[in-house]
């Protein structure tokens, strides 16, 4: 058994936030890939030529307000990547994660507590598979956006070892 006590930071809850949903399914994923790549670069697009229209539609003295909502909207589309990360900041807080926590992985499952806050056990069979990053090793749950995050800094060489065994043991890796 492992036992795994530390705070999770932000910046490795959303590093694993972003590789559950790309890992997730195939809805998750489309929507992933819009939100963060697709709408920001049409944002983009849609911006300037906005802007170009709106400078032309001046020059020529014609109604101009709605090329202003264009470039209004577009701006939204630009930042979406920025909105996500502030949803993701959000549920970060909600969980409470920057508490102390401890996770116990052994040959039953997956046993996480927040002191004072919640405690969940989960079977193996609940999750479908795993990540493994240079900093993180990420236990996914396919079907939900359920997933377990354990740092690589937290853990001596033996039990990274240790760990893998048992995440290649009893799910499979990503690939």
């Amino acid at each position: 058994m492992i036992s795994i006590t530390r705070v999770l930071t932000f910046e490795e809850y959303a590093a694993s936030n972003k590789l559950a949903l790309r890992y997730g399914t195939l809805r998750r994923k489309c929507k992933f890939f819009v939100y963060l790549y697709a709408m920001p670069t049409l944002g983009l697009l849609l911006f300037l030529f906005a802007t170009w229209m709106l400078i032309d539609t001046w020059k020529s003295s014609d109604t101009y307000v709605s090329w202003f909502i264009w470039m209004g909207g577009s701006l939204c589309w630009i930042f979406c990547p920025w909105f996500f990360r502030k949803r993701t900041r959000r549920s970060y807080k909600e969980q409470e994660l920057h508490l102390p926590w401890t996770t116990e992985i052994s040959e039953t499952g997956v046993h996480s507590v927040i002191p004072g806050k919640a405690a969940s056990h989960f079977e193996w069979t609940f999750f479908s598979s795993f990540v493994e990053t240079s900093e993180l090793f990420i236990i996914l749950q396919r079907k939900r956006p359920i997933f377990i995050t354990v740092p690589k800094d937290s853990l001596d060489p033996v039990q990274q070892i240790e760990l893998r065994a048992l995440l290649i043991t009893n799910l499979k890796p990503v690939a």
